[in-house]
């Protein structure tokens, strides 16, 4: 609760807790509340009581402020017992809220809190609030003396709630501040007017640094102890509320080192060899936060991470000259602490050791160039490696990256390899080099062949063989050497200095030149050699050459035809016997049908070889003998093969012909044959020397062919006729007795004897016909002979033989039984054919006939087709019918009577009577 507290001795009107100290004109202090303007001048009277000097003083004080909702006491003080009091709510209206005795009662909110003996007159507003808000006014009086009162007067408001509290560091959010140890920043605290203006303290780890009104501000500076974090904070208060605001910072600290270590070891400089790896440590101490550290070689970052890391880190040849760099920064330090080691990096020769110096021709003995001056190089290395010789003796020279030979070229050095070889310690490098010399010289003799001699006779003999030899003398390259492709071929083998062919004995070699040619292409020499080969051969084969096609009792000439060498002599033989006098290689003779080959044989005296040849001999002449041939017994539906024959030479050509089919092969087959290939067929052969022909009768034999025919008839007609005709091969007949199916189709009604006569059978009908002959008839017939579905028995059915005659009623009973005021039908099946023309129903009644004429409500009439049961000669038989019928509705006792149906076809009428009875007696 809050006082406003008035003191007649220092005349003061004051709003507690906040307090204001003044200084009055009499040098008095007066506390108040804000906006005291002036106080009133007093003077003590003899007794030591205040007095006033007859004027009436006032307080012109700003606004004060009450908290809403919690109660507020005002306090007026300073005149001892006084006499009259009166607080006031200035208006208009004026409001009188207290006087000398207690609160005014039309204002509850209003009570008292007087001492009067302590010169104390306090009001408490409870609760105080916007309403409350205005100017109010306390007027002492002591002694009477009211014209001269002590007046306080004070402006009532509601405090508002504090404001925003905000702080800054360097004029930035504290959540975006770097804080380095021993840095001083700015630090500011602000409240927004709350209406009292608010008290503002900023404080750094609990201790008080400064406090004003509003706002604050004040210089720190930070270090790193005790503590890296410190805690700013800012409290606000007014008489309303209070608000603080904290903010913690952690104080950043740099490293104090950073060193870089090769394999653990600190080192300025540090030998390297190439593609080895060794751990490099980048190793940072102290700061905070911890400071990021990073791996670089040549400035390019390897590596990175926090405080110490390690990598392993592979250098080359390329990199050379190397730094490996270590750096340390964090957001303490402006720039980072850096060290670094340089490397000196050791490396094997970029290539080498290389041989140069070789001509690029082939090296030829006393030929230029007669010396050589070798080169042993090597590529760029750290250290330098050493080079040595191991070669042919000669003057050497070197270098730091080479060595030189020079040595002299002869045949003795051919084949003499020269090393160039190198080594370096420090990287375990080590390499060689080798060539070889090669010095080309010429063949000392050669090529000649051996093995034969041009002149030489050989004999033809399946193992016979020559083997030649071609040799060379002894040469750098080996000359090349090869038969030419005149030479025969052969089987082949070689050596450095020779080669050797065995070839076949064979009249195909008879005079052929071989020849072994030798070459050398690095000096450009060649030689060569050749013989000649001579072989005795045959014969072998012998070939007829000649016409060999002859017409009988023509003369023909042939020959004898073989190869050999030298000649041979000759004998003739014709079907095996030897022909006299015939020595020569050609034979003219005459010939028959009967001769069939002609031989010759040939032979060689000097091979002692024999050979016969014979050939096949054809003599033509015309067609003779020509033939027709069948099968005796020819059935529809099998398969038959005519056959024709000739002799002749040349073969005879054949045409088969018949009724209605021809071939032009040797052969006719007729498959599926039928009746209407019956007939002749002729055979004729042909050659280019004559014509015949022969011919043959085939008969086909197949079963009958059934038909039947009847007409249809009228009952009680008499010596009706169905007829049975039948065809066939050979034309015998059996016949079964005749059927009669019923009109189903397929009900057996009876068998019927018939008549035959040759190839009809027939049916005859002596009795008066009725409607139960009407149905199909079928026929059986057979000669013996099968039919395509191999039954001996062929029948055949008639269409529907139809009887005519009056409608036949197929319905016995005569009664029908009935309930009154029941339904019931009267129902009557009839058979009719033809077809019924009316159905006419008359019902009996009062002995009179009466014609029902068409549907009403009483009953309805219909008729309709109908499968019915009926008998044909005592066989249960289903006939196509009719149904007629009345149905009653509700049967009356004038409808139980008789009815009779009428019904009529154009051949008659049939009349049948049905009676409707009660189920009961009565009816």
């Amino acid at each position: 609760m809050g006082i406003l507290h008035l003191d007649e001795s220092s005349f003061r009107f004051a709003f507690f807790p906040t307090r204001r100290s003044l200084r009055t004109t009499t040098g008095m202090e007066a506390e108040t509340t804000v906006g005291v303007s002036s106080i009133c001048p007093q003077r003590t009277n003899p007794t030591g009581d205040v007095e006033f000097i007859g004027m009436r003083f006032r307080f012109d004080l700003g606004v004060e402020y009450g908290k809403d909702g919690e109660p507020l006491e005002l306090e007026c003080s300073g005149v001892v017992s006084a006499d009259a009091v009166r607080w006031v709510k200035i208006g208009p209206p004026d409001q009188i809220l207290a006087s000398i005795n207690s609160a005014n009662p039309q204002y509850p909110k209003i009570s008292t809190a007087y001492n009067i003996t302590a010169g104390v007159y306090n009001i408490i507003i409870t609760p105080f609030g916007v309403s409350d808000e205005g100017n109010y006014k306390c007027t002492l009086n002591k002694n009477g003396n009211i014209s001269t009162p002590t007046l306080l007067k004070v402006k009532l408001a509601v405090a508002p709630t504090l404001g925003a509290l905000t702080m800054e560091i360097d004029n930035a959010a504290p959540s975006t501040v770097v804080w380095v140890a021993g840095r001083t920043k700015s630090v500011s605290c602000e409240c927004t007017d709350g209406g009292p203006a608010p008290t503002v303290t900023l404080y750094q780890d609990g201790t008080l640094l400064k406090t004003g009104t509003i706002s604050v501000s004040s210089s720190i500076t930070l270090t790193k102890t005790p503590t890296l974090t410190k805690v700013l904070k800012c409290i606000a208060e007014n008489i309303v509320s209070a608000i603080e605001k904290t903010t913690r910072v952690t104080v950043k600290v740099p490293p104090t080192s950073i060193t870089t270590k090769i394999n653990g070891v600190d080192l300025e400089t540090v030998d390297w060899v190439d593609g080895q790896t060794k751990t490099v440590t980048c190793e940072a101490v102290g700061g905070s936060p911890t400071p990021t550290v990073l791996l670089m070689r040549d400035s390019t970052v390897i590596e990175f991470g926090t405080g110490s890391i390690s990598q392993y880190v592979t250098l080359t040849k390329s990199l050379n000259p190397a730094v490996i760099q270590c750096s340390a920064t964090n957001i303490a330090i402006d720039n980072p602490m850096t060290d670094q080691t340089t490397v000196n990096l050791q490396y094997r020769p970029s290539n080498g050791p290389v041989i140069t110096g070789l001509p690029s021709q082939d090296l030829i003995e006393e030929r230029s160039p007669t010396t050589l001056t070798l080169t042993c190089t090597v590529g760029m290395s750290n250290p330098e490696p050493t080079l040595t010789w191991n070669c042919p003796a000669g003057n050497d020279s070197s270098n730091t990256r080479s060595i030189t030979r020079t040595i002299s070229v002869n045949k003795k050095i051919n084949g003499d390899t020269c090393t160039c070889s190198g080594s370096q310690s420090v990287t375990g490098w080590t390499g060689i080099v080798s060539v070889t010399f090669t010095v080309h010289y010429l063949p000392n003799s050669g090529p000649d062949i051996t093995g034969y001699v041009t002149g030489q006779k050989l004999t033809e003999a399946p193992s016979a063989k020559v083997t030649l030899t071609c040799i060379v003398g002894e040469a750098d390259p080996q000359a090349t050497i090869k038969w030419g492709s005149n030479c025969p071929a052969g089987a082949d083998t070689s050596s450095t200095k020779s080669i050797t062919r065995v070839i076949s004995v064979h009249r195909r070699i008879n005079g052929v030149t071989c020849t072994c040619s030798g070459s050398q292409s690095v000096t450009g020499w060649t030689g060569a050699d050749s013989v000649t080969l001579t072989v005795y051969y045959g014969p072998d084969s012998v070939t007829i050459g000649g016409v060999e096609r002859v017409y009988t009792g023509e003369s023909l000439t042939l020959s004898c035809d073989t190869v050999a060498n030298p000649g041979v002599t000759y004998r003739w033989m014709k079907n095996g016997g030897v022909v006299p006098g015939q020595t020569q290689q050609t034979l003219t003779s005459t010939y028959n049908r009967n001769d069939k080959t002609v031989s010759c044989t040939a032979t060689n005296s000097i091979t002692s070889t024999t050979a016969t040849g014979s050939t096949p001999l054809t003599v033509d002449y015309g067609t003779s003998n020509t033939s027709i041939q069948v099968s005796e017994v020819t059935i529809e539906g099998e398969t038959v093969t005519i056959n024709c024959s000739s002799l002749g030479n040349p073969a005879p050509t054949y045409t088969i012909t018949g009724p209605r089919r021809t071939s032009n092969q040797g052969t006719l087959e007729i498959a599926d044959i039928d009746r209407s290939d019956s007939g002749q067929y002729s055979c004729t052969a042909v050659n280019p020397y004559n014509i015949e022909t022969r011919t043959v009768d085939v008969e086909v034999q197949y079963p009958p062919d059934v038909s039947v025919t009847y007409t249809n008839v009228t009952k009680n007609d008499t010596g009706m006729v169905i007829t049975c005709e039948v065809t066939g091969e050979p034309p015998t007949y059996n016949f079964s007795p005749w059927k009669h199916i019923g009109p189903d189709e397929h009900t057996e009604i009876r068998h019927l004897p018939g008549k035959q006569n040759g190839g009809q059978f027939a049916l005859t009908f002596n009795d008066p016909i009725t409607y139960e002959d009407s149905g199909y008839y079928t026929c059986i017939a057979s000669n013996g002979i099968k039919g395509r579905s191999q039954q001996i028995k062929q029948t055949k059915m008639s269409g529907y033989f139809v009887v005519e005659g009056s409608p036949k009623v197929l319905t016995e009973d005569s009664e029908v039984r009935g309930n009154l005021g029941e339904d019931v039908i009267l129902t009557v099946a009839f058979y009719s054919l033809p077809t019924f023309t009316s159905v006419q129903w008359f019902k009996q009644h009062q002995q009179a006939s009466v014609l029902l004429k068409s549907n009403n409500s009483e009953y309805t009439i219909g008729t309709r087709v109908s499968d019915l049961k009926a008998k044909f000669h005592d066989k249960d038989v289903t006939v196509p019918g009719y149904i007629t019928s009345v149905n009653y509705n509700n049967v009356t006792r004038g409808d139980f009577t008789s009815y009779t149906v009428l019904i009529n076809n154009t051949e008659g009428s049939s009349v049948f009577t049905i009676t409707l009875k009660g189920v009961s007696k009565f009816y």
